[in-house]
């Protein structure tokens, strides 16, 4: 009586298992691509490049070698390194950052020869920027 119990118990969870419901599947209606119109003079591009020019105007350190850095965001509070390079009041650092069009500001760190930092924060659009950091 057992064994039969068991069968039959078996069978109904077999039973049960391949039970399914019928769904209807809403499958996506398809887009034709050409009915997409973007505006006249939108280029798909999501970043640029703008060519930064730093002049130091600090002569503490006459012809001294200066480290400038520009960051995406305040470094101090953990933004990222975009550039960095070397400056005199002579020779300007130069550098050419493919940025995001989401940045609209960086942050430019001047570290004189003695560690004394100068950092400036400067707005970014679509043009290039030329920027002077003194000794503050």
């Amino acid at each position: 009586m057992k064994k039969k119990l068991l069968t039959i118990a078996l069978f109904a969870a077999f039973l049960v298992v391949a039970c399914k419901k019928d769904k209807k599947h809403n499958l996506p209606v398809p887009v034709a691509t050409n009915s997409i119109k973007a505006p006249t003079g939108f280029k798909w591009e999501n970043s640029r490049n703008i060519i930064f020019t730093v002049n130091i105007t600090d002569s503490r350190f006459q012809s001294s070698m200066y480290l400038v850095a520009i960051y995406d965001g305040d470094p101090i509070a953990g933004g990222k390194l975009l550039s960095k390079g070397s400056a005199t009041t002579l020779s300007a650092f130069s550098s050419k950052i493919y940025l995001s069009k989401q940045v609209n500001q960086v942050y430019i760190v001047k570290t004189a020869p003695d560690g004394s930092k100068v950092t400036q924060k400067t707005q970014v659009g679509m043009a290039d920027i030329t920027a002077s950091i003194g000794a503050d």
